[in-house]
């Protein structure tokens, strides 16, 4: 049964007819939706119903057959959000609903070096968009510049240290290194002992062997954010005590750019601040230093339901603390033996421990060519 015009005023009076995901106001644009399924027991009350525009409702974690395919939204993360944007509704904290969004914004965050490798050379068949086009910046070229470095597409996550006899032989040699009990790390159950290489190691033993972490030590930030060492049993063959080093990961920010309507966009600039660094310029995610300016766009017009792929950061994982685990998993198999996992994530708990290397563009807006008359799309903070 479909809720009741009661429930559904009800919903749509707390909502502002804005959608309770993206916070677009959308008019007669948008729908009710079961935040659980009929099918599974979701009642029909208020309780249960959330606004959702068109777009966010085909990102719903259930769907017809007749909405495009893309990551869902687990009904967890819907009732997050109708809580949050209701109480931004009934504070008074949203704009005037002046026009409609005539594109879609969105951020992806991209962990798989593999990936990054893909995008930097062109070749977007993998991306979780439709149509996409590659704008082509200052942030690419410095992705590009690090990709090239790399003799395969893959980056490894760990560089192998040394071998010891057994934790005796390792306690000798690291005296200053407590070995613990197994699955006594919180983030590296796997492993007995953890340490931060020195200088000297860095230089010697690993910075020949990658790239990035070469790039990291030569900016002189401190090198106990650059990798660790952590050692643990190996059981395999006659058995030791391994060392490895574990490396920073290297993830890339984009910005997707759809456009919704029925007719071409000619996008002219984004309105952002801008980090240019034309050296390394590792700095923490927390204190970003930035001048506004424009970045001009390829003058191409976007075609109906098509996206423009902006890369926008270069982003340094962090080492002692694993990212969380996602809600909306999709596993996709890209038909070359690989598995690529999109998901929708809360990575607020990483701020702290993430850095930026490189230039970056943090957007505001758009400024854009609609039938020959200008228009202004605005663009949310980027936030992890």
């Amino acid at each position: 049964m479909p809720f009741s015009p009661g429930v559904r005023k009800e919903a749509l009076i707390l909502s502002a007819r804005h959608c309770c995901v993206c916070h677009r106001y959308k008019g007669v644009k948008v729908e009710v939706h079961h935040i659980v399924p009929e099918s599974e027991g979701g009642s029909n009350d208020i309780d249960n119903a959330i606004v959702l525009c068109f777009d966010c409702h085909a990102d719903a974690g259930h769907y017809n057959s007749n909405h495009p395919r893309g990551t869902k939204i687990s009904p967890e993360e819907l009732r997050e959000a109708k809580n949050v944007w209701q109480i931004m509704v009934q504070g008074n904290r949203l704009d005037s609903p002046e026009l409609e969004d005539v594109a879609y914004c969105r951020y992806l965050l991209c962990r798989s070096f593999t990936a990054i490798a893909e995008i930097c050379s062109g070749n977007l068949s993998s991306i979780p968009i439709p149509y996409p086009l590659l704008v082509n910046n200052q942030v690419a070229e410095f992705q590009r510049n690090i990709v090239k470095h790399y003799n395969s597409s893959d980056r490894a996550v760990q560089i192998l240290g040394d071998s010891f006899a057994d934790v005796e032989a390792y306690s000798k040699k690291n005296p200053h290194v407590r070995v613990f009990e197994l699955s006594s790390f919180p983030y590296y159950p796997y492993f007995r002992a953890i340490r931060i290489p020195l200088p000297n190691e860095i230089e010697d033993r690993i910075s020949p062997k990658d790239h990035i972490s070469q790039l990291l030590f030569e900016s002189l930030i401190s090198h106990n954010e650059i990798c660790r060492a952590m050692a643990y049993e190996e059981l395999c063959g006659d058995g030791c005590f391994q060392e490895i080093y574990y490396l920073r990961p290297f993830w890339a920010l984009y910005l997707e750019f759809r456009n919704l309507g029925n007719m071409p966009i000619k996008p002219q600039f984004i309105e952002a601040t801008i980090e240019n660094h034309e050296n390394i310029g590792v700095r923490s995610f927390l204190s970003r230093d930035s001048s506004k300016g424009q970045q001009k766009l390829p003058l191409a017009p976007i075609l109906p339901g098509q996206s423009i792929l902006i890369p926008i950061a270069s982003l340094l994982g962090p080492l002692d603390i694993n990212p969380p685990v996602g809600k909306s998993i999709i596993n996709n198999d890209l038909g070359s033996g690989q598995v690529q996992q999109t998901e929708h994530a809360n990575y607020s708990s990483l701020v702290r421990h993430t850095a930026i290397i490189g230039p970056a563009i943090w957007p505001q807006r758009f400024l854009i060519d609609l039938n020959e008359l200008p228009c202004m799309q605005p663009v949310h903070e980027f936030d992890l």
